[in-house]
């Protein structure tokens, strides 16, 4: 695992109702954050084709429950590799911070 995913739970804000206690929303967050996006379900299609495919599904049709589990399964991976990435950010950021201070002598 990468520094960027070590503490993802305490990256990734935990919404009302999401995970029964802070070591279950941990474990979802580090399942979510070593998985590609191949590997979800629907991770042949590109955001634009699920977005349509659940958009198109029969309402009255089996189908649209796979598409709307897709699509949940999507954006909470989405979320997390977000966040994921602004905390790199952040911390890239900070370090130049650093950086440019330690070569300037800024206080």
């Amino acid at each position: 695992m990468t520094d960027a995913h070590q503490d993802i739970a305490g990256v990734v804000e935990r919404g009302p109702g999401h995970c029964a206690d802070n070591d279950a929303w941990a474990y979802f967050c580090e399942r979510l954050c070593t998985l590609a996006r191949k590997d979800l379900a629907g991770g042949d299609m590109t955001d634009f084709a699920l977005a349509n495919h659940v958009f198109m599904a029969d309402r009255m049709d089996l189908d649209l429950i796979g598409a709307q589990t897709a699509a949940k399964e999507r954006i909470r991976w989405l979320s997390v590799q977000l966040a994921i990435a602004l905390s790199y950010i952040s911390r890239l950021e900070a370090e130049n911070k650093r950086l440019v201070q330690g070569n300037t002598g800024a206080p």
